[in-house]
C-alpha cells in the first residue's frame, strides 16, 4: 500500500505507529520520515493594519477588520458571533464554541473596535435590523453576512489601499506575530489564539530582532556585546 500525504500527515502517522508500538513492548527507529518545514505565514505591519482599517470607509467593514485583527479570529469565529456575544462595557467577545477547549472564552477588544462597532450598531439599527430579528452581530441584505464575502471585500481593500492581497487570516497571523513580538509568551498565545495543539503555535517561536538582542546580551557580557 502507497500511502501519499502532506509531510505532516506522515509524521502524525509515523509517531501514532511508533507510540503503538511502545505500548506493546516493542521499540524501534522510523526512519524516510519527510522533514516538516513550517512556512512563516505572510503578516502585515502595524502600520499596515492601521492603514487599512483607516481607509475602508463602510463601518461595518472597518469594524470587522479591527475585530478579526485585535482578538486574531478566525474568520470562521468572525462569522457566528452574535450581538449577544459582545461585552461593549468591558470590551470583550464570547466565543461560545470554545466552551470546551483550554482557550479563553472571552477575548478582549480595544477601544477604537469599540468605538467601530458602537457606530456599527447604531447603523445597523437605523437600518432596521433589529437584535431580535437578526441576532447575528454582522449583516448583509440576506442576513448573517458570509465567509465568502468577507474574505470577497477583505481582497478588494487590501489591493486598493495597501496594493497587496490580504486575507482574513493574515489578519490573525500579524497579530499573533505582532504579540510575540512584544514578548507574549507561547503558552499564553496557545491560549490567545485558541490553538489546541502547542506545535501549532511553534511557528511563531522564531525571536525577533529585538527579543534575539535582549538574549544575546544575557548571555554575552556588555562590553563583548
Amino acid at each position: 500500500m502507497c500511502i501519499r500525504d502532506s509531510p505532516s500527515t506522515l509524521n502524525i502517522v509515523a509517531s501514532a505507529i511508533k507510540k503503538f508500538a511502545e505500548i506493546n513492548g516493542e521499540y524501534f527507529k522510523i526512519t524516510n520520515v519527510p522533514q516538516i518545514n513550517q512556512k512563516v505565514p505572510d503578516i502585515l505591519s502595524k502600520e499596515e493594519i492601521d492603514a487599512l482599517i483607516d481607509g475602508i470607509k463602510d463601518i461595518r467593514d472597518k469594524a470587522i477588520v479591527s475585530l478579526l485583527y485585535d482578538c486574531a479570529l478566525r474568520i470562521s469565529e468572525l462569522v457566528n458571533l452574535n450581538c449577544s456575544d459582545i461585552d461593549m462595557e468591558n470590551r470583550l467577545i464570547f466565543l461560545e464554541h470554545r466552551k470546551k477547549s483550554r482557550s479563553p472564552q472571552k477575548i478582549p477588544f480595544s477601544k477604537r473596535t469599540k468605538a467601530l462597532l458602537e457606530r456599527y450598531l447604531e447603523e445597523r439599527d437605523r437600518r432596521g435590523f433589529d437584535k431580535k430579528t437578526f441576532p447575528e452581530l454582522f449583516v448583509g441584505v440576506g442576513g448573517r453576512l458570509s465567509a465568502d464575502g468577507i474574505r470577497r471585500n477583505l481582497r478588494e481593500y487590501g489591493l486598493r489601499i495597501l496594493g497587496k492581497r490580504v486575507q482574513p487570516h493574515m489578519l490573525r497571523h500579524s497579530r499573533a506575530s505582532h504579540l510575540r513580538d512584544k514578548g507574549m509568551s507561547l503558552d499564553l498565545l496557545r491560549e490567545f489564539l485558541g490553538h489546541r495543539r502547542v506545535d501549532t503555535t511553534l511557528i511563531y517561536a522564531r525571536l525577533s530582532p529585538t527579543e534575539l538582542k535582549s538574549r544575546l546580551e544575557e548571555l554575552e557580557s556588555e562590553d563583548e556585546w
